[in-house]
């Protein structure tokens, strides 16, 4: 007998969540255009419908509106008067099976809504501190730590001793052009004055010889003049 009873809880535990998913994708594709359950759409929300009105009034109002108006229901009334006469659809159609698994969704929203929240896990805080367990450098890992701070030292020296050369190389060319400038003044001056005197001594040398020249031509016509 306990047997039996556990296999009928089972069983309709079963059937019951198979309801409420059927229910659920009833409503997506017949009321979800029109209804939320959290909120007013065009029509009101619906997360506590059944936990008002009962499931047999839900049912009355799905399969349809107009009959239960027109049946004089207060709170079918109130809602239609509330929403300026808009009429919602009959869905008397669905059949009674589909219509229960409707219902039944509405009824246990609620409930399945808070069992997911409440089996959410617990999210870390953002503002806690993360601890990170350090291991350590490894053998290897000091090697090649131990290789590149000498290579980079190697490099630092290198530099330093280029940029060293590249200003001695600069302070001697800057010396080498000024002195190269005052010697072509100095030659300058020199060029003229041995310029000056290579002219007087040509000039002398030219003269002596025309004075010789003259001198011999003299005495050439001199002797002739004799002769005669």
């Amino acid at each position: 007998m306990k047997k039996i009873l556990i296999l009928f809880l089972v069983l309709s535990i079963g059937y019951n969540a198979q309801d409420y998913e059927e229910g659920k994708q009833l409503f997506r594709n017949n009321c979800a255009s029109c209804h939320n359950m959290e909120k007013r759409v065009v029509g009101p929300a619906l997360k506590n419908v059944v936990k008002n009105q009962g499931k047999e009034w839900t049912t009355a109002w799905i399969k349809n509106n107009n009959d239960l108006r027109a049946s004089g229901d207060k709170h079918a009334n109130e809602i239609f008067k509330e929403y300026n006469g808009m009429a919602m659809a009959a869905y008397e159609y669905l059949g009674d099976g589909p219509i229960s698994n409707i219902v039944t969704y509405l009824a246990e929203y609620n409930d399945k809504k808070a069992e997911a929240e409440a089996n959410k896990p617990t999210p870390v805080a953002s503002n806690q501190p993360v601890v990170v367990q350090s291991k350590g450098l490894g053998a290897l890992e000091i090697v090649l730590l131990c290789v590149i701070v000498f290579i980079l030292l190697v490099t630092i020296g290198i530099l330093q001793y280029v940029l060293k050369s590249m200003i001695n190389a600069y302070k001697k060319s800057k010396s080498t052009e000024t002195y190269l400038l005052k010697k072509i003044d100095l030659s300058f001056d020199e060029l003229n004055r041995e310029f000056d005197g290579f002219i007087e001594e040509e000039v002398n040398k030219r003269v002596k010889i025309k004075m010789k020249t003259f001198e011999n031509d003299i005495k050439d016509t001199i002797k002739k003049s004799f002769k005669k």
